[in-house]
């Protein structure tokens, strides 16, 4: 007999319906929160009969760990989970292991409440994307205190540092002295001289970005240059 649509749509509420008898009244349907501290390497067993794990929390993105479903020897094949990372797999019991991570933890959740088997459940990018808004929102939203804010700096005829490399810099001025009577060359490293530079700086120029973390550098096209550099 031909297959119809009707059929299918009644195979998939059959289907359904057993699943639902299969949960309904069951003592032992669980859902178990287990935190691994990953600070020193180590091994540990999770004795729970299931088909669900997965990394719910982690300190950060690196923070890792390997699972082996129900035997713990050398050929079986390990899993290696990550915060927003799951498997969904029958077992009897889960192995972990992990080398130390310093300061590092995971939370993995561990069930036996899914009647589908073999499925990967993988969140990263949208995990990544939320880590990558905030920083966004963060970098553009500017600072209530300054990094840098300093009195003026005697640049000579020499490559002098104004600047160190801040990988949480927002913005960053620069200005040289109305009263200077020569040019300040800036550049990125201790190189910079009055032929090689980013920007040239005459008296009362003003030099501001937002875009580059790194040290800067600066030398003057005479003795005695005044220069005030700041950052947030």
């Amino acid at each position: 007999m031909k297959d119809t649509t009707l059929d299918r749509i009644l195979q998939k509420f059959s289907d359904s319906m057993e699943e639902i008898e299969f949960f309904k009244g069951r003592t032992n349907v669980l859902l178990k929160k287990w935190p691994i501290n990953l600070a020193v390497a180590g091994t540990q067993t999770i004795d729970i009969a299931g088909n669900f794990v997965y990394a719910i929390d982690a300190t950060g993105a690196t923070a890792n760990v390997n699972i082996q479903f129900s035997k713990r020897e050398d050929d079986m094949d390990k899993y290696n989970l990550v915060k927003s990372l799951g498997i969904i797999y029958p077992f009897d019991k889960i192995i972990c292991s992990w080398d130390a991570q310093a300061g590092a933890n995971i939370t993995l959740w561990v069930g036996n409440q899914s009647p589908n088997f073999l499925q990967v459940i993988d969140n990263r990018s949208a995990a990544a994307s939320d880590t990558y808004l905030a920083q966004l929102v963060d970098k553009i939203g500017g600072a209530t205190t300054p990094a840098t804010w300093a009195a003026e700096i005697d640049i000579d005829v020499a490559s002098e540092k104004v600047l160190s490399l801040n990988a949480n810099r927002k913005s960053a001025i620069l200005q040289a002295d109305v009263d200077n009577t020569s040019f300040i060359t800036i550049g990125f490293d201790n190189t910079v001289s009055d032929t090689k530079y980013v920007i040239k700086l005459e008296a009362g120029d003003i030099f501001v970005f937002s875009d580059y973390l790194g040290e800067l550098w600066a030398y003057g096209g005479a003795a005695n240059q005044l220069l005030v550099a700041s950052e947030d």
